[in-house]
């Protein structure tokens, strides 16, 4: 028997049954938060994220020759981020192994990127780096051997729309060596129409007392077109791994 969903009306979102809304759920990990002086994002490449603020073709490229047209990996993939008018974009690229493919379009962000044909791996081989081309801003987006899709805990809200964020989930782990980790995590807004961070979330996570929080406030977090969501971490000790997922309903605005 089929499972109806009928009267769930998230569901109908999800199953693209209500027009001028559709829901999005990001996630991501870093696998090594270190003490250093800035926050690193909650994302696979980690480190401190730049913003890019003006549009530019991005450059896709693997650490294996196999992520290519002959290859046992990744053969194409699906960019989906915003152009520079904030609307909604998408590029499929063909790759080309170790050597860059430059997209044909611009983007200003990006907030997915999966593998859309793999050859015998059924995923791709190596590590997928999507950059700016100017090289001036730095890494957009970043796949991990054998996961085929991005890791990454950031969302650019186009224009026209708005973002209700109603549900985060976060876990830490030490993954070797030291003593129990005090994590504190931040959700950024940056404002493109302002050209300023904000602060809009905050919760620390000492791992001597739980691994795990989840948040489902009564009132959404509201996310207006050209806002952009991340996620950052900070610990007071080395080779820790934070894990994240955060989804919500993007509606016309």
């Amino acid at each position: 028997m089929a499972y109806k969903f009928n009267d769930d009306y998230r569901y109908k979102i999800a199953l693209g049954q209500v027009n001028g809304a559709t829901t999005v759920n990001k996630f991501g990990y870093n696998p090594d938060v270190d003490t250093t002086t800035d926050p690193e994002i909650i994302a696979f490449f980690g480190g401190t994220f730049a913003i890019m603020t003006s549009a530019d073709t991005l450059d896709v490229v693997s650490d294996d020759a196999q992520d290519g047209v002959a290859g046992t990996g990744a053969l194409t993939v699906l960019i989906t981020g915003i152009d520079g008018s904030h609307n909604t974009i998408t590029e499929t690229v063909t790759m080309n192994g170790v050597s860059a493919v430059t997209t044909s379009n611009s983007f200003l962000g990006v907030n997915r990127v999966v593998v859309l044909s793999s050859g015998t791996d059924d995923a791709n081989k190596g590590n997928i780096t999507i950059d700016d081309t100017a090289g001036t801003v730095g890494t957009q987006a970043y796949i991990p051997a054998g996961q085929s899709v991005t890791q990454q805990c950031l969302y650019h809200t186009p224009i026209s729309k708005t973002l209700l964020l109603d549900w985060l989930w976060a876990h830490v782990t030490k993954l070797s060596g030291g003593s129990a980790p005090k994590v504190t995590i931040v959700g950024t807004s940056y404002s493109r129409v302002t050209d300023t961070n904000y602060e809009i979330f905050r919760t620390t996570i000492d791992t001597s007392v739980e691994n795990t929080e989840q948040f489902t406030p009564s009132q959404p977090f509201v996310l207006g077109g050209r806002e952009v969501i991340y996620f950052t971490a900070e610990t007071d000790t080395n080779n820790t791994e934070v894990v994240m997922r955060f989804s919500g309903v993007q509606v016309d605005s």
